[in-house]
Parts: structure tokens; sequence; C-alpha cells
């Protein structure tokens, strides 16, 4: 009976990770208040993102859109931590 529960828990695992091979979706809502440590600005965005796998590369789309910022944009970067954390 352990052995059966242990291999429904591997073939769930097995389930998920295949699922998000095939793709995941990512959205955030840019404001100050997601930045560690948080600050008070008029300036938001939003951000979506589709990671794809199709057996041979992984393929990575997004939108990114902003407003209220001061003076002209050049560069973004994406950071990947958890929420409230600063990313690598």
């Amino acid at each position: 009976m352990k052995s059966l529960r242990m291999l429904i828990v591997v073939v769930a695992g097995l389930f998920a990770t295949a699922t998000l091979a095939r793709g995941e979706t990512l959205n955030a809502t840019l404001t100050g208040y997601e930045e560690s440590p948080s600050v008070s600005t008029v300036a938001n965005g939003d951000f979506s993102a589709i990671i794809e796998n199709n057996g041979n590369a992984d393929h990575f789309h997004y939108t990114l859109t902003y407003s209220g910022l001061q003076g002209t944009v050049s560069q973004s970067h994406i950071h990947v931590a958890q929420p409230g954390m600063n990313g690598s």
C-alpha cells in the first residue's frame, strides 16, 4: 500500500512537470510597492510572458507596458525571485 501511494505521487509529479515543460504563462502588475524596498511612485506597468518548449528550444514571448515613468526609457530587465525579495 505504501509503495502504491509513492507511485501515485511520482506519477502526479511527472504529469505536473510535463505540463510546465509544454508552456507556462506569467503575469505581473508592476508598481513601486513590488520593489524591495518598496517605493512610492505614480509609475506602473503590466508584464505578461509565455514560456514554451517545442522540443528543440525554449521560447520566451513577452509584453511589457508601462506609464508614468520620468525620463526616457532605454532598457529594462527581469529579476526572478519570490514576492517581496530581490532577485538575482
